[in-house]
């Protein structure tokens, strides 16, 4: 049960421990402020923590919107598996002294490599890498965007002999009837 308290966002007030309650942080702002030895602690939160968080925050709430305006939606989802296989991987190895257990070491390797494979799905996927092989690469946007050109280019070229084929006619058909009318006269 301690492991799960210890995992969870739990703050430690002189009454018990409680889920993270913006009451009780507030209180624990105030104490700090309240105590001299504590009171650095309270100005840096207010003046260096808070103001970073909202700067980053916001610059990471911009980066998506430009990815979402300007390249895809899809190049959000990338992120997720960079984030977590190398938070991942600096726990590891902050808590290195700690390991004490294979199974800890066994999850670490299988939730990684599966970080790792997601990672490669999404570059599949976003067409950064392209499968050369078995025709996967047959269906992807640059090789469609070349098919259209390429069948523009045809359809082109048709319409432009199918044009000089009707000037011809016109031609001729203008000719027969210049002298057929002669007959009529």
């Amino acid at each position: 049960m301690d492991n799960f308290f210890k995992n969870i966002c739990i703050v430690v007030n002189e009454e018990g421990a409680y889920y993270d309650n913006l009451l009780i942080y507030f209180s624990n702002m105030r104490a700090r402020y309240d105590n001299e030895e504590t009171r650095s602690e309270f100005f840096m939160e207010i003046f260096l923590v808070i103001p970073l968080y909202l700067i980053f925050s916001f610059l990471e709430f911009v980066c998506q919107i430009f990815s979402i305006y300007y390249l895809n939606p899809n190049y959000i989802l990338i992120k997720e598996p960079i984030y977590f296989g190398t938070l991942r991987l600096i726990s590891l190895f902050y808590n290195i002294n700690e390991l004490s257990s294979v199974i800890y070491l066994s999850q670490f390797f299988l939730l990684e490599f599966a970080e790792i494979l997601s990672f490669l799905g999404y570059l599949v996927y976003l067409e950064i890498i392209e499968l050369k092989f078995c025709g996967l690469d047959t269906n992807i946007k640059r090789r469609i965007l070349n098919r259209n050109d390429n069948e523009k280019e045809k359809a082109i070229k048709e319409l432009n002999l199918i044009k000089e084929g009707n000037d011809e006619i016109q031609r001729a058909d203008s000719l027969l009837s210049n002298d057929s009318s002669d007959y009529y006269y």
